[in-house]
This record gives structure tokens, sequence and C-alpha cells, in this order.
């Protein structure tokens, strides 16, 4: 009797401790798949804000350029403009001489 009473005793600590082993390794993987999760989701907000940081200077640098460019048409175009008045003015005072 107290034989058979020692072995369900053994048994039920036995279960006991093996499922607080499960229950310890579920909680673990657990923790596991969320760290896994919050390093993704990490990963994917550098990476979204690299891209828009990326985008932004593209289009800082695009801009300037044009800029540059408006500018640098602009200042031609005033050239010219100089050069065919002094043309004018040339001509209309070989013209009164």
């Amino acid at each position: 009797m107290r034989v058979k009473e020692e072995q369900r005793e053994r048994k039920k600590m036995r279960v006991k401790e093996e499922q607080r082993e499960r229950e310890k390794m579920r909680v673990k993987e657990e923790q596991r798949e969320r760290k896994k999760m919050r390093v993704k989701e990490e990963q994917r907000e550098r990476k979204k804000m690299r891209v828009k940081e990326e985008q932004r200077e593209r289009k800082k640098m695009r801009v300037k350029e044009e800029q540059r460019e408006r500018k640098k048409m602009r200042v031609k175009e005033e050239q010219r403009e100089r050069k065919k008045m002094r043309h004018s003015a040339l001509l209309i005072e070989k013209n009164i001489l």
C-alpha cells in the first residue's frame, strides 16, 4: 500500500515537473518569437527611415542642380541680351557718325 502511494506521489511530482518544464519552454519560445518580431520590425523601420532620408537627399540635390541650371541659363541669356544691346548701340553709333 505504502509503495503504491509513493509511486503515485512520485508520478504526480514527475508530471508536475514536466508541466513546469513545458511551460518554461513555451514561455522561452514565445519570448524568442517576440524578440525576433521586434527585431524585424525595428529593421523594417530603420530601412524605411533610411530610404526616406535618401529620397529627401536626392530631391534636395535635384532641386539644387535645377536651381544651378536655371541660374546658369538666366546668366547666359542676360549676357546674350547685353551683347545684343552693345551690338545695337555700336550699329546706331556707326550710323550716326
